[in-house]
């Protein structure tokens, strides 16, 4: 999933089951986890818990211990306590599969959200996004099956919401893990390039070095702010004469319509 082709069968879902059957048991042998993690009528008849068990290993949630084929954990409990605290995990080390398909597809989405949101309604569908990314990066080599397992986990990493089959750029989920995995300080203005140089390097997944330089937030991370303003976590700010301007997406309805300057992170309320 996460070292070449993306893969539907290893979803969030099954690959935190796996992580907390681990969690429960301990080590265990391959084949015992195969039958504690599958229904025993399946066992060995499906590709399954091969597909979960590596995207587990990428992610680098779990090890196998090759001497014995053994698999255990590779993070501490509290990493996988819950949905949340094993996205807040894997977010933390986004930059780590920045040679995957699943990073560079998204990458390519979050930077170009603008343009996939304004094409043709029926090229917006996850199933027809292939025909556009694929010419945006023609070395991504998609199809229909790897976005279908991309959608899983774009949404899942707080990347966008899903709808119909319909992506939805919004990275509000993603960036607020990234401020609470950093050392953002709570109540202090920073200047916007501050704050997004404290969110780095998991950030990058989001906003080209051209954007950074060009003082310029995509589609996906406008919403994102301004998503995250709305809710109180952070609060937008505007200083006239500020030399440092970062540009969003204009939104003339929202109270930020295009230029802000710095960003106070408040928390949750």
């Amino acid at each position: 999933m996460f070292d070449n082709t993306m893969k539907t069968e290893a979803i969030p879902e099954r690959v935190f089951a796996l992580c907390q059957q681990l969690l429960l048991s301990g080590p265990l042998k391959e084949e015992e986890l195969r039958t504690k993690f599958e229904p025993e009528c399946f066992s060995d008849k499906t590709a399954y818990f091969g597909m979960v068990r590596d995207a587990a290993i990428q992610l680098g949630l779990i090890t196998n211990i090759p001497d014995d084929n053994t698999l255990e954990l590779n993070v501490d409990k509290k990493e996988i306590k819950s949905y949340e605290t094993m996205r807040m995990y894997i977010n933390r080390n986004i930059s780590r599969l920045s040679l995957s398909q699943f990073y560079r597809t998204t990458k390519v989405s979050m930077i170009n959200s603008y343009d996939l949101f304004s094409v043709d309604k029926d090229y917006q569908n996850v199933s027809k996004m292939p025909l556009t990314l694929n010419k945006m990066d023609e070395n991504l080599n998609l199809d229909e099956g790897c976005m279908r397992a991309w959608r899983f986990w774009a949404t899942f990493l707080g990347f966008g919401y899903l709808h119909d089959m319909f992506f939805m750029p919004n990275a509000s989920n993603f960036i607020y893990d990234c401020i609470r995995n950093s050392n953002i300080s709570k109540n202090k203005e920073y200047p916007i390039y501050d704050f997004i140089q404290h969110l780095s390097p998991s950030i990058d997944i989001c906003l080209s070095e051209k954007e950074k330089n060009e003082r310029r937030l995509n589609f996906a991370v406008s919403n994102a702010f301004r998503a995250l303003h709305d809710r109180g976590i952070i609060k937008l700010k505007y200083t006239n004469d500020r030399q440092d301007e970062w540009n969003m997406i204009e939104m003339p309805m929202h109270e930020f319509t295009s230029i802000i300057t710095d960003v106070v992170y408040l928390g949750e309320k």
